[in-house]
């Protein structure tokens, strides 16, 4: 089954009211762990740190990422996310995966601190969103070592 022979099957499914579907889903999220660079207050990577340092984050293992893109022929919306994703090498490997699939959107949640010449050349010209100033010292906790001192930890 390709792309559009799962989107007719979908509506046909959801038109009919059927909750044993047949079809494959047409949106998913890969959270590829915990592990991130920040600690943003609003953000549940938050609980891996403790006073002592960082807890052990959690891990897309191997197997549960192949079974994810195994669905990507399908799907038209593709979510990643997971502490901050271009932390791990997985991350650019789904990118590189997903691109061969036309049809298949992608929405990335990253704090951008990472960010270097490849991923600019991925993400410019497309649609960006975020906030900076008062919001931004009122969220993060700790950053990069270019503004730490900005941010205080009591914030």
């Amino acid at each position: 089954m390709n792309f559009k022979d799962n989107l007719k099957l979908q509506r046909q499914e959801f038109k009919a009211g059927k909750l044993k579907l047949k079809c494959n889903p047409s949106q998913m999220a890969i959270v590829f762990g915990t592990n991130c660079n920040l600690r943003c207050k609003m953000c549940g990577c938050k609980g891996y740190y403790t006073r002592l340092g960082l807890k052990k984050p959690s891990r897309l293992n191997q197997n549960g990422l192949k079974d994810a893109m195994s669905y990507f022929p399908y799907i038209d919306l593709l979510f990643l996310s997971g502490g901050e994703p271009l932390m791990y090498k997985e991350f650019k490997k789904t990118v590189e995966t997903a691109a061969k699939y036309p049809h298949l959107k992608l929405k990335t949640l990253t704090n951008g601190n990472l960010i270097n010449d490849f991923w600019i050349d991925k993400f410019v010209g497309k649609s960006l969103t975020g906030c900076h100033g008062k919001r931004i010292r009122k969220i993060r906790i700790t950053g990069i070592v270019a503004v730490s001192a900005i941010y205080n930890a009591s914030v």
